[in-house]
């Protein structure tokens, strides 16, 4: 026959045994969560690397024909102008 101290000592161990399963699932979710949180930011990431491209190619093609950035920076003054007679 058992002791009482003897049932607390193996309820002990149960009980702690239970607390590190409990532990590592809430590592192992956390973990999950932050690999979400890294997928959303190299997704953004991704798009706002597709936009310097595209403003990097704008830039080098003005580069190598002037002409046609002459026409953008009118085109751009002739909207700037445009907001500030909208403008009271």
């Amino acid at each position: 026959m058992k002791s009482y101290i003897q049932y607390s000592v193996s309820d002990k161990k149960n009980i702690d045994k239970n607390i590190d399963i409990l532990y590592r699932e809430y590592d192992d979710k956390k973990e999950i969560l932050q690999n979400l949180a890294d997928f959303k930011n190299n997704k953004r990431s991704l798009w706002m690397n597709l936009a310097m491209l595209f403003v990097s190619a704008v830039t080098l093609s003005f580069v190598v024909f002037p002409k046609q950035a002459e026409a953008l920076a009118k085109v751009i003054r002739d909207i700037y102008n445009w907001i500030l007679q909208l403008i009271p």
